[in-house]
């Protein structure tokens, strides 16, 4: 699914992955974004609103996990390693 079909501001990518068993038994979904931002304007976007609802209805809220990653990049690693 491209960032254009989910229509978010702040999104570069949305990747969906399937573990072991069936396909809806273990999927993740990744996305990559330009800030913290884009998570709630993805949220708020009303393209994205329409399936909102189903997505959340299909979700086991009980055993579902929710994480979030960033890439350790070398600006990342002088950021945070520098004294001044």
């Amino acid at each position: 699914m491209t960032t254009v079909e989910w229509g978010a501001t702040g999104v570069r990518s949305v990747k969906f992955y399937s573990g072991a068993g069936a396909l809806r038994a273990d999927l993740s979904v990744q996305l990559e974004m330009d800030d913290a931002g884009a998570y709630e304007r993805l949220l708020t976007d009303p393209a994205v609103r329409k399936i909102l609802g189903r997505i959340y209805a299909a979700w086991d809220l009980n055993t579902a996990g929710q994480s979030f990653r960033r890439e350790v990049t070398h600006e990342l690693i002088q950021a945070l390693s520098s004294t001044g």
